[in-house]
């Protein structure tokens, strides 16, 4: 089986590459010198979790809404699960995030907006996984 790619691809794909690569240096130069060095370090590490990360799935678990202060607001609270899976050499990895939104929504011409959005974390866990499938719901 032949798993070239095809000469057009392969220069796109290295000219992005190229690009990165250079761009790396840059943004970097710019964090280091107008973000303290403990954000600098959380910013370069969730780039790299985020790079690691092979598929997510985000669900919403519950839903409670009630009427805000004026009749056209309203409050909701909005319960998440949200899953990144990743590989490292063998091993598969899912980091769950167990999330909260506390939003105010106001009744708008166009529908319902969110006026305002809190989110808290509730947990976050880490575990192993035997495989995750890797095409979508249409295969």
């Amino acid at each position: 089986m032949d798993h070239a790619l095809p000469r057009r691809s392969a220069l796109l794909l290295f000219a992005i590459v190229v690009v990165t690569w250079g761009l790396n240096w840059a943004v970097t130069k710019v964090i280091v010198h107008s973000v303290f060095p403990l954000w600098a370090t959380a910013i370069r590490t969730a780039i790299a979790a985020v790079a690691a990360t092979i598929r997510t799935e985000h669900a919403i678990v519950g839903e409670v809404f009630d009427a805000g202060p004026q009749p056209d607001d309203a409050r909701g609270r909005i319960a998440c699960v949200a899953h990144h899976w990743s590989r490292h050499g063998d091993e598969l990895t899912d980091v769950a995030w167990h999330l909260r939104y506390d939003d105010e929504y106001r009744l708008t011409e166009a529908g319902w907006r969110i006026t305002h959005r809190a989110l808290t974390i509730n947990a976050i866990e880490t575990r192993p996984m035997r495989r995750v499938r890797f095409d979508g719901p249409a295969g």
